[in-house]
């Protein structure tokens, strides 16, 4: 597996946790990593600025620091 397919991946898992967990902490990070995502361009997704800084400020307003 290369890394854009770990990367495939990993966007799919962090997707469904920002969505779906109710853990504490755990919508906050999932956000944080869509985020970094959304800004690398990483994960099969195009840059986009204005999704990764919503996804940014969803991840501190869920109390990631």
């Amino acid at each position: 597996m290369d890394e854009e397919e770990r990367d495939i991946k990993a966007r799919a898992l962090f997707e469904k946790a920002e969505a779906e967990s109710d853990m504490l902490g755990t919508i906050a990070v999932a956000a944080r990593w869509l985020g970094k995502f959304y800004m690398a361009g990483r994960g099969g997704l195009e840059v986009d600025m204005v999704k990764a800084q919503s996804l940014f400020k969803k991840a501190a307003e869920e109390g990631d620091k």
